[in-house]
């Protein structure tokens, strides 16, 4: 019971912000939990704004063995302990959250050595090239033994099954019987919780549960899992099991687990308030449209304007700039002459954008297709250029503009984009303060997003990526007690019909 105590007592130190019980777990967990899933212990910023989040009274951390390849997990232990020795809380005072499942990484390379070996993990889902999946107990048991070590700690509060809905997406590709590929989800369901309770016995983890994406699928889909399925075989096990948590997307634009009645003619949210299970909250403000469209909800500081047809001339300027670089010869700085033509390549930014650059459908689009092609291309360029040799005077003087307008192309695309997503984050403000006047006072679509899931009846924790101080307190300010009105199921309704209404799409 000391457990309840201190989780109690740490909320009763936070009078200005709100807590809930974690199902019938007895932990009191704040209503915004400290999402870890790109938190970093190399990152100096990831420390700081950790260690005031849970100083400020945010006590729930979740994170994964997956996550930054394990580093997440390092950092959540560092900062715990630190303040633990510091004597600022109790390890009593925390909830931590980690999964299993995914298997990338150095975890990856472990389990390719493992088949060379002759010994894979067993009931190996091999999804992609670099990314497998796992839930079987000896999986399971290797990844809890690096969590604990990895997380500093003797005890790991919750213990989640990472999407193992992944083996049913499997199966789905291969054109497995849908009953048949049920059934053995279920049969390593079984096998995962068998265990996990025998690691509550041993004291290792309290909880465990299940994080599933396609527990708001409607039941009819393949890869659905049901959580009555769960909970029968968990009672099966043990009638006073451990299966106390799960977790799910909900945001604004993802409504199905408070609409949908997927679950045993209930919603996800009311079925688990009928069954005592907490409830934690995953991708509040990055909701997913149509499958693969991405709706940040949040709002776009925009402080320069930039046109088209600037952005144009710009782009028309580096074509031309680039063609010089064609007409420079670096025969004589190259270790390898016969790579200049796929070297000067890479430096053909302003020819791609010119086919295109106002075709992406977002900021973020745009900004996953800059962080992944554009800048790698043009840093490998550079880096080529750089190394090869002695740069003459012009070569020199060419790569540092091609650079600096390569530079100025992409930070005034990025600004038009940016322009664009505030435009249609003050729209979406606008029709959400249209249909709920109490919203007016409110300036922040992410606290509108975070706001209306802390305030809906069935929702532990709210998970949300701080990485920054700022982000903590923005959040801080967003869950303060008397900030929302509380939400219902009609309003739910109401704000599904705002994000699938033509004029905010």
């Amino acid at each position: 019971m000391t457990h309840i105590k201190d989780t109690k007592t740490y909320s009763q130190r936070f009078k200005h912000l709100s807590y809930n019980e974690l199902g019938n777990t007895g932990l009191y967990v704040s209503q915004v939990g400290f999402g870890g899933y790109r938190i970093s212990k190399e990152i100096e910023t990831h420390y700081d704004a950790l260690q005031l989040a849970i100083s400020s009274g945010i006590n729930l951390i979740d994170t994964s063995a997956n996550y930054t390849d394990g580093d997440s997990e390092r950092l959540v232990g560092q900062v715990v302990s630190d303040l633990i020795n510091a004597r600022d809380i109790t390890r009593e005072e925390v909830v931590i959250v980690t999964k299993a499942g995914y298997i990338q990484g150095e975890n990856y390379k472990k389990s390719q050595q493992r088949k060379k070996e002759g010994l894979p993990f067993p009931d190996l889902v091999e999804y992609s090239e670099g990314l497998e999946h796992c839930i079987h107990p000896k999986f399971l048991e290797d990844q809890l033994d690096r969590s604990l070590r990895h997380l500093n700690l003797t005890t790991i509060d919750v213990f989640l099954l990472h999407n193992p809905e992944c083996f049913l997406a499997a199966e789905q590709v291969s054109n497995k019987a849908k009953n048949e590929a049920q059934q053995a989800f279920y049969r390593r369901i079984h096998m995962a919780f068998e265990y996990l309770e025998g690691e509550v016995k041993k004291g290792r983890i309290k909880y465990y549960g299940i994080s599933a994406n396609t527990f708001v699928s409607p039941n009819k889909n393949y890869d659905f899992v049901d959580l009555d399925f769960c909970i029968e075989i968990a009672e099966a096990l043990n009638l006073n099991h451990h299966f106390k948590v799960i977790q799910c997307p909900m945001n604004l634009a993802e409504t199905a687990a408070v609409l949908t009645k997927n679950q045993s003619q209930k919603s996800v949210l009311e079925y688990a308030q009928d069954k005592g299970l907490g409830v934690l909250i995953n991708r509040p403000l990055n909701a997913v449209q149509n499958g693969s469209d991405l709706i940040r909800l949040v709002d776009y500081w925009v402080d320069e304007d930039v046109s088209m047809i600037e952005i144009d001339d710009m782009i028309t300027e580096l074509g031309h700039y680039e063609v010089m670089g064609h007409e420079l010869s670096f025969d004589n700085v190259l270790a390898d002459p016969s790579k200049e033509k796929e070297i000067l390549d890479f430096f053909n930014i302003g020819r791609t954008l010119m086919e295109g650059w106002a075709s992406f459908k977002d900021s973020e689009q745009w900004k996953e297709v800059m962080a992944q092609s554009i800048v790698p291309r043009i840093e490998y360029g550079v880096t080529a250029m750089s190394t090869a040799g002695q740069l003459s005077p012009d070569q020199d003087n060419w790569l540092s503009e091609c650079v600096r307008q390569v530079n100025q192309v992409l930070r005034c695309i990025s600004l038009y984009y940016k322009a664009e997503s505030s435009a249609r984050s003050e729209g979406l403000k606008a029709h959400l303060r249209h249909t709920f006047p109490e919203w007016t006072d409110t300036h922040r679509l992410s606290h509108i997003a975070i706001n209306s899931l802390r305030m809906t009846q069935g929702v532990s924790s709210i998970l949300v990526g701080m990485r920054q101080d700022d982000y903590v307190e923005d959040v801080l300010q967003a869950i303060k007690k008397d900030s929302v009105p509380e939400i219902q199921a009609k309003s739910w309704e109401k704000i599904h019909d705002i994000f699938n209404a033509k004029t905010v799409s």
